[in-house]
C-alpha cells in the first residue's frame, strides 16, 4: 500500500511497502527530488523550520499576547539548529550548546545567556512560563536588554525571533555554497538520521 507522508509543509514523500520512500515531491509543482541528494536535504530543511516554526512565530507576533509562544518557537529552533550546526545531537549537553549559541548570536556575557536558558528556555518548556529572572516586551529597543536595577533580564519576542530569522536565512545560504564543507558535512551527519 502507498502511503503519502508530509515532511515538511511544502514536501511529502511517497513510501510503498513499508520500506524507503519511493518519491519525494514539493506539493505546489509536483517536481521530483532525490531524497539521497544533499541540496534536497537543504530545501527541505528549510521548508520544516520556515513553514513550521519560524514563519508561524511571525504570523504570531500579530497577536499581542503571543509573547511566551514566539519565544518557545525561538527555544525550539536555538536547540535544533545548534544540533545540525555541530553535527551531533546536543543530548546531555542542551545547557551549554544553548548558552554558548546565545553569548554568540546576541553578543551577551555567559551568566545572561545562562539566565535565558534556565528561566526562558527551561521556565517555558518545564514550567509553562518564563522564570523570574525573564521580562518579556514587544516594546523593547532589542532583542535582550538587561535591567541592572530589577536583575531582570528583558526580552522583546519579536525582535529576538527577527535575529533568528536572519541567523536561520544566513545558515542556509551558507549551506547551499558547495565550498562550505564542513558545515555541509556536519549537516548531513544529523539529516542523515531525520529525513
Amino acid at each position: 500500500m502507498i502511503k503519502k507522508h508530509a515532511i515538511s509543509k511544502n514536501f511529502y514523500k511517497i513510501i510503498g511497502d513499508g520500506l524507503s520512500p519511493i518519491l519525494i515531491y514539493r506539493k505546489d509543482s509536483n517536481k521530483k527530488y532525490n531524497l539521497n541528494d544533499l541540496s534536497t536535504k537543504i530545501l527541505v530543511y528549510e521548508d520544516r523550520v520556515k513553514g513550521w516554526f519560524l514563519d508561524i512565530g511571525k504570523e504570531l507576533k500579530k497577536n499581542n499576547e503571543a509573547g511566551f509562544v514566539i519565544l518557545m518557537i525561538c527555544a525550539s529552533y536555538i536547540e535544533g539548529v545548534v544540533q545540525f550546526k555541530l553535527g551531533k545531537s546536543s543530548k546531555g549537553q542542551s545547557a551549554k550548546v544553548f548558552v554558548d549559541y546565545v553569548k554568540s548570536l546576541f553578543k551577551v556575557h555567559e551568566t545572561v545567556a545562562r539566565a535565558i536558558y534556565e528561566d526562558m528556555r527551561c521556565g517555558l518548556f518545564h514550567d509553562g512560563m518564563s522564570r523570574r529572572r525573564i521580562a518579556i516586551s514587544g516594546e523593547l529597543k532589542y532583542p535582550v536588554m538587561i535591567d541592572i536595577n530589577r536583575k531582570t533580564i528583558g526580552i522583546n519576542p519579536h525582535l529576538f525571533l527577527q535575529k533568528l530569522n536572519k541567523d536561520f536565512n544566513d545558515y542556509i545560504k551558507n549551506l547551499k555554497n558547495k565550498r562550505n564543507k564542513k558545515l555541509r558535512s556536519n549537516f548531513s551527519k544529523i539529516t542523515n538520521s531525520n529525513l
